[in-house]
Parts: C-alpha cells; sequence; structure tokens
C-alpha cells in the first residue's frame, strides 16, 4: 500500500489487518521489570529501567499496582507519630502507637487503649470557688505543662491546667468545684515537643520493657502490665537516638549534649550511675549524633558526615573500645531514612544512599540521588521515616517533598534488587508493622463456637505475613494488596518504558508513518482496565489513551492484551495508566511496522 493512499483516508485497522505481525521490529521489555533510573536522559537508559514509575510495585520480577489502603483504627488524640510492636516474654504482641501526645496500645489491632503518664508526688489542697491548685512537696514546674490535665484522687472530674506558676501552683481553666486539703492527686502528662521530634523505641526482654523518647520529655517506659508509662530512670536523660548493647541501653545526643553516648549499668537498665554505667563524648567530628545500630557485635554510630565504631573490652569498669571516625566524609544526614537489612544498614546520606555493614560502605542511589536530592525539604527532614516489606524484600522510604511539612510521597528501594523502583503518591506521618492474627478454623469471630470441630476458635500468628501500617494524621491503616483505593480514594498507577528510538528500533531510523502495536502479557484477578498511550516528544505530551479491558477468570494464566496506535516520530514512550486495578506485568513487546515514508 502506498504512503500517499494510506494519507488519503484510510482506516488504520484497515491498514494493521493488511501487514502480518512483524518479527523483526519488536523490542522485548522484562521480566525483570527494573527500577527508575534519572541519572541518564529517558534514551540511554537500558531497556528494562523506566524514566517514570508512579504507584507501583515490583515483585517477583513483575510490575503491579502498589498496595491500598484499609483503615485500622481512628480517633487518636493528636498526629500519629511512632509505630512498633512491643512483644514480650510470654510472646504477647502489642502494637505501639504513639501521638505527640500520649501512648496507646491495642492486643487485637482495631482497639486501642490510652496508657497515662502520671506525676503524683506530694499532695495538694483546692478551693471549689478557686481554679488554683497548692501542692506539698510538689515539683510541678519540670512535671508538669499546660494542657495536662489534673484531679484528685478522691474525685472523678478531670481538669484542663492553663498555667504552671510555680513547683507548688498551678492555675486551671475553670474553678475546680470541691473543697480539698492535703489530698493525694494525680496529673495526666502529655508529651512534649511537635512534629519535628522523632520518637525511637525498643523492647528489652529481659525485663519486658518497651522504653522510648523524642529527646524532649526523658526516656519512658511501659512494662508488660501496660497500665501507664512511668520514667524509666531519675538518672537517665532525654535522648534522640536509643538501641541495646552489650546488655546495656544506650541512648545518643542528650539534651544539651548532641554528641553525647550514655549507657547503664550492664543488665540493670534502670541503674545510670553504678559501676559499668558511663558515658562517651564523640568531639573528633564536632557534628550532633544522628542514629544507633548495631551490627556484628558492634554498635555503629552515626553522624551527618562520619560513621563511628563502639566495641566492647570485656571489662566491666572500662566496657567500650572508640573509633571516633571509623569512616568519614559519609553519614546519616537524614535522620530517620536509616534502617537495616541483614547485617547492613542502609543511609541517606547528604549526597546519595549507602549501603554499610561494618567493613564495606557502598553507595547504592546513583540513579536517582539528583533526583531526590532536589525534591526533598531539608527544613523538615526529620519527619521523614521508613518501612521495611520483608515479604516484598522492599523499603518504602517517606519524605517530604519542597514546600511540604510532613512527607507526602514515598519511594521504593527494592533490596533483593538493588534499585530504586517507583514513587508513590502516599502522604504518611508514621509507619510500622504488627504481627496479623486470624481465626484457626473457618469461623472468623475470635472466641465464638466451631460446630467443625467442637471447640471454641483461638488466635494464631501468622508470623510470615507481617501487617504493613501507616498513619495518616490521626487515623491508622493497613497496607492492603486487596485495597484497589485508599480507603476509597482512587491512586493511578503510572509505568512508562524507557524511550526506544533508533537504536533499538530500525523502523525510527528516519521519520515515518509507523503502525505501533504494543502487547502486553499479565496475570490478573480482579475486573480491571488498563490503559496505554504513546509520546514522541519525549514524554511531554500522550496520544488519547487506548482501553483494554483484562481477563481475569483465569487468574493463574497469562494472558495477554494489545494496542495499536499510528506514530509519526522518531522516538516512542509507551505509558501505562490504571485505577482501580489488580494486576501484574510480566513483560511488555512493542511492535513497530513501516507504513512508509512521510509525504508533504
Amino acid at each position: 500500500m502506498r504512503v500517499r493512499d494510506y494519507q488519503k483516508g484510510y482506516n488504520i485497522s484497515e491498514v494493521v489487518s493488511k501487514i502480518p505481525t512483524p518479527t523483526s521490529a519488536a523490542v522485548e521489555i522484562g521480566p525483570p521489570m527494573l527500577g527508575l533510573n534519572f541519572r541518564l536522559k529517558p534514551i540511554d537508559i537500558a531497556i528494562n529501567e523506566t524514566s517514570y514509575c508512579k504507584n507501583a510495585r515490583i515483585w517477583r520480577n513483575y510490575i503491579e499496582p502498589r498496595p491500598g489502603l484499609t483503615l485500622l483504627a481512628s480517633g487518636f488524640d493528636d498526629t500519629i507519630m511512632y509505630i512498633r510492636e512491643f512483644v514480650t516474654s510470654a510472646d504477647v504482641n502489642y502494637l505501639i502507637v504513639i501521638t505527640l501526645k500520649s501512648l496507646y496500645y491495642s492486643l487485637n489491632l482495631t482497639t486501642f487503649a490510652r496508657l497515662p503518664w502520671y506525676y503524683s508526688t506530694g499532695t495538694v489542697t483546692t478551693s471549689a470557688s478557686s481554679p488554683t491548685v497548692t501542692g506539698s512537696g510538689t515539683t510541678w514546674a519540670t512535671n508538669a505543662r499546660a494542657g495536662d490535665r489534673f484531679k484528685c484522687d478522691a474525685d472523678d472530674t478531670w481538669k484542663t491546667i492553663k498555667t504552671v506558676d510555680t513547683n507548688t501552683q498551678i492555675t486551671l481553666t475553670a474553678n475546680y468545684g470541691a473543697d480539698r486539703s492535703g489530698v493525694t492527686y494525680k496529673i495526666d502528662r502529655y508529651f512534649s515537643g511537635d512534629t519535628s521530634n522523632t520518637f525511637w523505641g525498643v523492647t528489652i526482654a529481659d525485663v519486658d520493657y518497651f522504653c522510648f523518647s523524642q529527646g524532649i520529655d526523658p526516656v519512658l517506659y511501659v512494662n508488660v502490665d501496660v497500665d501507664q508509662v512511668r520514667r524509666l530512670s531519675a538518672d537517665c536523660p532525654s535522648a534522640k537516638n536509643g538501641t541495646l548493647f552489650a546488655d546495656r541501653l544506650i541512648i545518643g545526643n542528650l539534651t544539651n549534649l548532641p554528641f553525647r553516648t550514655q549507657w547503664c549499668a550492664r543488665g540493670s537498665y534502670t541503674d545510670w550511675t553504678g559501676t559499668g554505667s558511663g558515658f562517651k563524648d564523640w568531639v573528633a567530628d564536632p557534628q550532633e549524633i544522628t542514629g544507633l545500630s548495631v551490627a556484628q557485635g558492634i554498635l555503629v554510630l552515626y553522624k551527618s558526615y562520619s560513621i563511628g565504631h563502639m566495641t566492647q573490652t570485656g571489662r566491666s569498669d572500662s566496657p567500650f573500645n572508640y573509633d571516633e571516625v571509623r569512616v568519614p566524609a559519609v553519614g546519616l544526614y537524614y535522620p530517620s531514612l536509616f534502617f537495616s537489612i541483614g547485617d547492613a544498614d542502609i543511609i541517606a546520606s547528604s549526597d546519595n544512599f549507602y549501603s554499610y555493614d561494618t567493613r564495606n560502605i557502598n553507595a547504592i542511589g546513583d540513579d536517582i540521588k539528583d533526583n531526590f536530592l532536589q525534591r526533598i525539604d531539608p527544613s523538615y527532614i526529620e519527619t521523614a521515616h521508613a518501612l521495611v516489606a520483608e515479604e516484598f524484600a522492599e523499603a518504602q522510604l517517606y519524605f517530604p517533598t519542597v514546600d511540604n511539612t510532613t512527607p507526602n510521597i514515598a519511594w521504593v528501594y527494592n533490596y533483593g534488587m538493588n534499585i530504586f523502583s517507583s514513587e508513590w503518591d502516599l502522604a504518611a506521618n508514621a509507619s510500622g508493622y504488627a504481627t496479623q492474627k486470624v481465626s484457626e478454623s473457618w469461623d472468623a469471630a475470635v472466641g465464638s463456637w466451631d460446630s467443625d470441630t467442637d471447640i471454641w476458635d483461638s488466635s494464631q500468628i501468622l508470623a510470615s505475613t507481617p501487617l504493613n501500617i501507616i498513619a495518616k494524621g490521626t487515623d491508622l491503616y493497613k497496607l492492603d494488596t486487596n485495597a484497589l483505593t485508599d480507603a476509597g480514594t482512587e491512586f493511578t498507577f503510572e509505568w512508562w518504558t524507557k524511550e526506544l528510538g533508533a537504536k533499538d528500533f530500525k523502523v525510527l531510523e528516519t521519520k515515518q508513518i509507523t503502525i505501533m502495536r504494543v502487547v502486553v502479557f499479565y496475570y490478573c484477578s480482579v475486573s480491571s482496565t488498563l490503559n496505554c498511550s504513546l509520546s514522541g516528544d519525549g514524554g511531554k505530551t500522550f496520544t488519547t489513551e487506548k482501553s483494554a479491558s483484562l481477563t481475569y477468570d483465569e487468574p493463574d494464566k497469562l494472558q495477554t492484551a494489545f494496542f495499536s496506535f499510528n506514530h509519526t516520530y522518531d522516538t516512542v514512550i509507551v505509558r501505562f495508566r490504571a485505577s482501580n486495578s489488580r494486576f501484574q506485568i510480566v513483560r511488555v513487546r512493542v511492535e513497530g511496522i513501516a507504513v512508509g515514508d512521510i509525504i508533504s
């Protein structure tokens, strides 16, 4: 067929029908589907890489829409800051959720109880007709603040503190309403700080303590009784970092001493002055301590621009040796973008992402580092956080872009493939995981009678399938691979091929009228629609999308979807998009059929 005739108005489907399926002018993409590459131009990246990938997950070398969200719990008293599992020596699993104000816990992942943090030293006198409370033996200047709650033990109604006037006087927002003299009382304290103060937490299995701090309040803990929050020790200060090492709690970056580590006596977590306790000022590098980790029997201490080591001596009076600047020029610049995989830590430094295993430091973010550094807002780096989803061999790195005060996107690092694979439009102010529990039998209601087995249902722990959790504001969600939306809000899966040019397609050597056929090989288990379009100008504009309904009645069968376009450019990018869908793209074939030269 002559191109001149084609230009006179032949139907594109008729043209395609008269041309046999090509075999030589085809490009195969995947498996595996590879990650993002911002380092090179889209036309120069590898055939399986991409310059744009959003709301996607690479798993088992295939690409699929990221998981949606399902609401777990809501109604917390302020912004959720920290999520951590507390597993006791009796294998009881508590999910700990810390907000800006309070600590909550749950045994069933749906019902959460707030634990109070009481101050009750001394006695008080109140007047029914006055908001003033007078204390005896109290030190309220450092143990209470405006917004905390107050009541006498003899009464039921809590009142709010308006001001802390002295160690022995507070003023309430309203008259107390009862005359009391020399009675016991409680102040229910809220935590200090704001969203820039990042919490840390550790479980001390020896004594069934969960310890935590955010660098403003002292190190606090809850024990196996989970009845209230308590201070760990009057001699243990607040700290921005904490970890367990050599049977001790090690804390770092103390208030007014950002270069100091301090530790308790061996095996005695409340003794911070006895034999074996101590401190170390890391001053060879004047930067503050940004992280603590333990790997291969070494405590690794991170600063913004260096890495140090602390090792055991075996002596009780001088328990540690120090190598203050083991690695110079590289450190943990973004304190919360820090996680461990096996024996290695992954850290976000000032110029790249690195893997460090106490011996070798390796850059792993060359393909994405420039884009990351341009987009993250350095004013709010403390709000960033990371979630490791071991079942998918990935880490989700949540961070705020410029002009955002809290994390508004996530980048996914596939550590099994050593690639950064996708960007997620998913705002989250905290992340964590919990162990799921399900009924042992067909009857899902735990505690109900099972007629099949004639026994009461109980719970079993599915340790191999952790529940990955994020927080959005005051709400808690689970990442749910069965959810097609974010708790009802649609998100769009989007993935581009590299920019294919003449070196990939001979038919693109000269600008021609070309029939492009895109073949997608996929698995699908729910009703889904995949949209496809082309760009010939490097992704600035795309053709009108064409849609294909994916076959889902045989989820284990590899299926194919076809899209055909006419194309007149010397390069091409193929774009896929989908919403409310669940599928796996195994590979993509792009076929080009040259019809003839363009005649002006």
